[in-house]
This record gives structure tokens, C-alpha cells and sequence, in this order.
């Protein structure tokens, strides 16, 4: 079962990046990316808990990992070499949202 948002003539994730594009969050990752590499977000609070996403551009997502403070993360998801998205939130917003373009080592 596929599920597309339309939001105005465009998808879910694209209109969440309209939304979100000045936040107070940024994480240092490569782009393009490849599964496993670790990257970390600078501005996470060491001991907050905060959730990753992974979204592909139709809105599934397709990974979902809780987060502590300032730890390293790499996205575990084995997905087909494209462009993603990638979210950060904590218990209240998102904090960060980013499209990622994954590719196969």
C-alpha cells in the first residue's frame, strides 16, 4: 500500500522542507551519503532524548531511531541509492530537516 500526501500540488516532504527550512538544529553529514558512515548534530543537549527519520519522497518512512544528546548516529536503513529525507526531532518539533541523497558504496 503506497501513501502520497499531497499538499498544494506537492508532496509531504517537500512541503515539510518549505516549512522548516530556518530550524535550530544542523548536523554534519555527508551529501551524498552512504549507510553506516556515523556523522553527528553539534547543537543536541548532551542527555535530551531527540528521533530520527527517514522518509522517502513519497512520505514512507522508512527509518526510525531514538537518539541521546550528542551521540554519533548513521542511518541503518538499506535503501535503493536516492534522495531522502531526513528529520530530527525532539518531544515537541522538529529540529532539523534535511534532504539527504543516499548512495551504495
Amino acid at each position: 500500500l503506497n501513501h502520497y500526501f499531497l499538499i498544494y500540488g506537492k508532496t509531504h516532504s517537500e512541503a515539510l522542507l518549505e516549512e522548516v527550512e530556518s530550524l535550530p538544529l544542523s548536523c554534519n553529514f555527508p551529501n551524498p551519503y552512504t549507510s553506516n558512515r556515523p556523522f553527528n548534530c553539534t547543537e543536541m543537549l548532551s542527555g535530551k532524548e531527540y528521533q530520527l527519520e527517514l522518509f522517502d519522497l513519497a512520505g514512507r518512512r522508512l527509518e526510525v531511531q531514538k537518539l541521546i544528546g550528542d551521540e554519533i548516529v548513521s542511518l541503518q536503513a538499506q535503501v535503493p541509492q536516492g534522495l531522502y529525507l531526513l528529520l530530527i526531532k525532539d518531544q515537541s518539533r522538529v529540529l532539523m530537516a534535511e534532504r539527504i541523497y543516499i548512495q551504495q558504496p
